[in-house]
């Protein structure tokens, strides 16, 4: 079951849980850097939130904030032992039946390059990269790709 949340701090636990695994890559996310203070704050200032609750417990979250015709979704989060079963897409999935309703004519997200299976998972689902930046950080840099679906005209 999906439904719009506003507990920052379930949004936190999972979110630090889903992506611990880039804590230790050349460059780490982040959204692991967030905090429950800085994740009320922004669902106070215009962002919004969806949950994915299975068997009672809470396994994925996803953000979304929407700006002049574009939804933007991030911190899309599954807890580990839960991937594979569906929840990003479903969680996906509802962010666009959401944009139809507020009659949003694009809907973008933004991933790591690198991150094959992430890319993967947006383009099945019909998304198309539209630019690649390298985002510099420190000595390093972050290719980072915005992907985008449009959903028609209003």
């Amino acid at each position: 079951m999906i439904e719009q949340t506003t507990n920052a701090q379930l949004i936190y636990e999972i979110q630090m849980d889903a992506f611990r695994q880039y804590e230790t890559a050349r460059i780490p996310s982040s959204a692991m850097k967030e905090t429950v203070r800085s994740i009320t704050d922004e669902l106070q200032t215009g962002a919004y939130a969806y949950s994915y609750v299975l068997d009672g417990r809470c396994v994925g979250a996803v953000r979304c904030r929407i700006e002049e015709d574009v939804l933007t979704f991030y911190r899309l989060a599954v807890l580990p032992k839960e991937r594979g079963k569906g929840i990003a897409t479903a969680l996906i999935r509802h962010v666009e039946r959401d944009a139809k309703r507020q009659h949003v004519r694009t809907i973008r997200c933004t991933v790591r390059m690198h991150v094959k299976e992430n890319v993967a998972l947006y383009e099945r689902l019909g998304y198309v990269l539209v630019k690649e930046e390298r985002n510099e950080r420190g000595d390093d840099d972050l290719l980072v790709g915005t992907m985008e679906k449009s959903l028609g005209s209003k």
